[in-house]
């Protein structure tokens, strides 16, 4: 037998500390569990180190669940929201998991919710259930529960974990709902370009009875484009470049790839400008609210690297790393990338300087959401116009390749 201590949490939500003797770590678990204790920590050394809340976040958090539960991000968002609010009204975990199950319409998302509670009875900690979920909680949801949970204010990091979720919602539906007009024109140029090009222009030409070579070059362009598309030869090329593409994107999800996908997506005029906000005020809003909740900067800095969804950035916060590491503040190796906007730099040097980088760097990471949403606003305004007049240059192309040889034909008609 071997005697561990631990923090818990009781039915009635109190942080408990004890001592508890088992033959290993997941019987003293399944013990507490027994007893209605949820365990937060628990160590075998006797002792929980006062550093344990700095690298809580970082160390690696094995799990035995290996679920491939997906849950939309409305669905997502939605569940940590009620969960946090639960957890605000002091409510234990337990009883604010079946709150969300009881209150909560989607199936996907009570399934969640009893399996976890399944598993907490079963002696794991919420943080290790979450892990097994890895299709559903990325690492910095994994993280601050886990922070939560060891330092005892889980209903705070919960609903810190909220807004963040919240606020990328908002942020990714207003691109989405944007997108769809600008998306919908394309379609229908592309759509109409090809019935066009492969259907009507050859049925308007043969009608003609008119060798091609006499035709206006506009309508030579179009014909042979259309000849090219019907031909076997136009069918390989076509679906030569679908197989290409679709090996391209599986390339974009490699380590290489993806640094050259991350990089173009922040290159691009006007699209690139409003990827590297948004990629920007998450880094902000992530690394306040990982530091704020005590988790130290090493620590934040390494989940907030796992979390960009943009290796370009994700590279250059490896190398904060290494300076942070080092010894070094954050603001030299900030300017050195080229990559973060002057604000963040002077929100960090103040930060540093007056020991409220965390309020600093949440406050900021608002100001670049708004500056986001005036960057999609702006894009949206620009890029139906901009789709718009080149389709109608296409479809003026069409028009003059259609309409020159019958104006052709007639005035060459003898007359009567």
């Amino acid at each position: 037998m071997a005697l561990f201590r631990y923090t818990a949490i009781n039915r009635a939500g109190q942080h408990i500390d004890g001592e508890i003797e088992a033959a290993d770590m997941q019987s003293a678990r399944s013990l507490l569990s027994e007893q209605g204790r949820f365990v937060s920590t628990i160590s075998d050394s006797g002792e929980i180190s006062e550093n344990e809340n700095n690298q809580v976040a970082d160390a690696p958090l094995p799990s035995r669940i290996s679920s491939k539960l997906r849950l939309s991000k409305r669905e997502k968002q939605e569940f940590i929201s009620q969960f946090a609010t639960a957890l605000r009204a002091k409510v234990p975990v337990m009883g604010a998991l079946d709150v969300v199950s009881q209150q909560n319409p989607s199936k996907k998302t009570v399934k969640l919710v009893n399996n976890l509670s399944r598993h907490i009875r079963s002696g794991m900690s919420l943080s290790e259930a979450m892990a097994g979920y890895k299709y559903i909680f990325d690492r910095l949801d994994v993280s601050l529960v886990r922070v939560g949970e060891s330092a005892g204010n889980l209903d705070e990091c919960m609903t810190s974990l909220a807004e963040v979720k919240d606020r990328e919602l908002t942020i990714h539906n207003t691109i989405i709902t944007t997108s769809l007009y600008p998306l919908f024109v394309l379609f229908i140029g592309l759509l109409s370009a090809t019935v066009v090009v492969t259907w009507i222009i050859p049925r308007i030409i043969n009608t003609l009875a008119v060798d091609i070579q006499w035709l206006p070059w506009p309508t030579r362009v179009m014909m042979n484009v259309s000849n090219f598309l019907n031909s076997p030869s136009g069918w390989t090329v076509l679906f030569g470049s679908g197989i290409a593409f679709i090996l391209f994107l599986r390339w974009g999800r490699t380590n290489s790839g993806r640094v050259v996908f991350d990089r173009i997506r922040i290159s691009l005029p006007l699209i690139g400008q409003v990827n590297r906000k948004w990629a920007v005020a998450r880094f902000a809003r992530m690394l306040g609210v990982l530091i704020g909740s005590g988790v130290d900067m090493l620590s934040s800095l390494k989940v907030v690297r796992n979390c960009l969804d943009n290796e370009v950035l994700a590279c250059e916060i490896d190398s904060l790393v290494s300076h942070v590491r080092a010894g070094a503040s954050l603001v030299s190796p900030l300017k050195k990338s080229g990559l973060f906007p002057p604000l963040l730099i002077q929100v960090v040097s103040v930060g540093e300087n007056t020991g409220k980088l965390p309020e600093m760097l949440i406050n900021s990471a608002e100001a670049f959401d708004k500056d986001t949403d005036r960057a999609v606003k702006r894009l949206m305004a620009i890029l139906p116009a901009l789709l718009i007049f080149v389709l109608a240059i296409f479809i003026g192309f069409l028009l003059l390749a259609t309409l020159l040889p019958i104006i052709q034909v007639e005035t060459n008609l003898p007359s009567f």
